[in-house]
């Protein structure tokens, strides 16, 4: 399956369950009150998002899984490592063990 479509249809899944949810535990609100500043880092997340989907899946077909997978989560390690530098964030041992 191409990964592109494959990305596409997982996508809709995404969509309807998460709508289902958003519905069915009351929480629908309109859009149009949302400030402009959070509707433009929203759209800024979906797109980061949508590319690295893109990318992972693109990647899954060309190279090996391990490979591929390995340079996906070490972005778990990155994050730990901006919240300490940038958000002056304090972590455990056990924390810094997970992370890493």
């Amino acid at each position: 399956m191409d990964s592109d479509f494959a990305t596409l249809i997982r996508t809709i899944i995404i969509v309807l369950i998460l709508a289902l949810l958003v519905i069915f535990q009351g929480k629908w609100i309109n859009h149009f009150s949302f400030p402009l500043k959070s509707i433009i880092f929203l759209s800024l997340s979906a797109m980061a998002t949508g590319i690295s989907w893109l990318c992972y899946f693109k990647a899954l077909q060309i190279g090996n899984a391990y490979q591929v997978a390995t340079v996906d989560k070490f972005s778990l390690v990155l994050v730990t490592i901006f919240a300490y530098l940038f958000l002056a964030e304090r972590l455990s041992q056990v924390e810094l063990l997970g992370s890493g």
